[in-house]
């Protein structure tokens, strides 16, 4: 789903509440809309225009993981589709309550929760660094004009939409190991590393990876491994700052990074 603060991605609805006539200015930017969703297979149902306060950008919220929720378990019950549902995350702000005090997962029926221990959520999700990583490589190379907020938006969901379900179903079997029988050293060096060609990883940031890997997957650290039982407190903060960049931008040694 795409939600916006672009005027460009109102609806007649939308119009409608504002108290907005239907200029012919406004009805080229509607024609523009329609249009463009139905040659990218987008409906229209997964565009929401969100009433700006002066903000540009649209925040994660847990209103938006909720309104998010309601409307794919809608779309379950109008396919007939039953059983429950696995939502894996790394439980950050967006998916608790304001106090912060429980998850608005909980509050939903047939929705089960598994959090990613937040030091190693990125090899462990495919959804972060293949499945977007995927779709925005080929977004990237389309040439699509970036002037156009609406054809440059829907052409990103357009190329999300169209990663094949087998491939996304192989990234999860891959990095959940769920095609071997244990997790081993080997591998989770091969995903920890994956794209950080030159990179050389620190011993202690790798096996502490690993030992968290480990843990999650077996429920503790494999015996017989020297791996260090105490995740260091860094790995929480590395790996979406500037250690993490350091490997992607490889733009800086490795000695540089923080310690």
């Amino acid at each position: 789903m795409l939600f916006s603060y672009n005027p460009a991605f109102m609806k007649e609805a939308d119009l409608e509440e504002a108290g907005r006539s239907l200029t012919s200015r406004r009805l080229e930017i509607l024609d523009h809309l329609r249009e463009t969703c139905i040659a990218a297979g987008i409906d229209e149902a997964d565009i929401v225009y969100l009433p700006s306060m002066g903000q540009t950008y649209v925040g994660e919220s847990h209103s938006l993981v909720t309104r998010y929720l309601n409307a794919q378990l809608e779309r379950r019950r109008l396919a007939d589709l039953e059983g429950p549902i696995l939502v894996l995350s790394d439980m950050g702000n967006a998916f608790k309550s304001d106090d912060g005090l429980f998850s608005v997962i909980s509050s939903f029926d047939h929705l089960m929760t598994e959090q990613y221990p937040p030091d190693i959520h990125h090899f462990l999700s495919p959804n972060d660094n293949n499945y977007f990583g995927y779709a925005k490589a080929k977004w990237r190379s389309s040439g699509v004009s970036r002037e156009d907020d609406v054809l440059c938006s829907l052409q990103l969901m357009m190329d999300l939409n169209e990663v094949p379900a087998e491939q996304i179903s192989n990234w999860f079997k891959r990095n959940f190991f769920m095609n071997g029988d244990e997790v081993s050293l080997a591998d989770c060096e091969e995903i920890c590393s994956k794209g950080l060609s030159g990179a050389i990883l620190r011993d202690d940031f790798l096996l502490a990876c690993f030992s968290a890997y480990t843990k999650f997957m077996h429920g503790s650290t494999m015996r017989g491994m020297d791996i260090p039982s105490i995740i260091p407190e860094s790995l929480a903060t590395e790996l979406d700052g500037e250690y993490w960049s350091l490997f992607i931008n490889q733009e800086k040694v490795l000695e540089n990074s923080p310690t």
